[in-house]
């Protein structure tokens, strides 16, 4: 019996979804990185962890390929392309395990609360960004730049050597706060309108899904018994 402490690095790949309200869109496939810290005990099923990483939040607009005539009657042909949303944030949680062994490894669920930290977006990127139609679009302005929510998940780790694991962990992350709020904007210029119009409130969260896979290292900290 022993107790330890766990340094452990992971990453992998990222769904990301967002609710915009009214508006549909698509998961955004991307990816995130995690460095989390944890105590455990072979005695103890129950374990603390902080981890602090980098995740990619957001949403696409997937266009299909276009043939056929544009306003003026002129056939175009518009390749399938797929606008992005993306968020880069910083990500600190705070959580607890409740671990079970499994075999020659353990299984674990967690819940974790969770903070962050929006270090930039890619809203200003687009073409259409600086046009017209910016109107229609989210505006980097509105960016809420701290969001929080939690962490719902569980995973195995195996051991590969007396100090070193090896992860695999599915998670949830909803958000409870608003990425993104803008209200309603009135006095709008909407292109092919001759008075101007409004706009409706936009209100954006996250919920993002992440399979991540990492390594443990494993630092003993207590007593060891045979």
């Amino acid at each position: 019996m022993a107790q330890f402490t766990g340094y452990t690095l992971k990453g992998g790949g990222t769904l990301a979804t967002q609710s915009w309200g009214d508006f549909d869109r698509q998961p955004l496939f991307t990816y995130h990185i995690d460095l989390q810290i944890e105590t455990l005990s072979d005695e103890e099923p129950r374990t603390l962890y902080a981890s602090l990483g980098f995740h990619k939040r957001g949403s696409a607009i997937r266009y299909q390929r276009y043939q056929g005539p544009d306003i003026n009657g002129n056939t175009v042909d518009i390749p399938r392309r797929t606008e992005t949303y993306e968020f880069n944030n910083l990500a600190l949680a705070l959580g607890a395990k409740q671990t079970q062994g499994l075999g020659s490894g353990r299984a674990h669920v967690a819940l974790a609360l969770r903070g962050e930290y929006t270090m930039s977006t890619n809203l200003d990127d687009n073409p259409l960004a600086n046009t017209v139609f910016a109107v229609f679009r989210p505006n980097e302005a509105f960016v809420n730049r701290f969001t929080y929510g939690i962490d719902l998940g569980g995973g195995l780790d195996f051991s590969l050597s007396p100090s070193l694991d090896f992860l695999l962990e599915l998670r949830a992350s909803p958000d409870f706060s608003r990425q993104y709020f803008q209200p309603p904007l009135n006095n709008v210029i909407i292109p092919g309108q001759t008075n101007p119009g409004s706009i409706g409130e936009l209100s954006i969260r996250n919920i993002t899904f992440e399979l991540s896979a990492g390594i443990r290292f494993v630092r003993y900290t207590g007593p060891y018994e045979e």
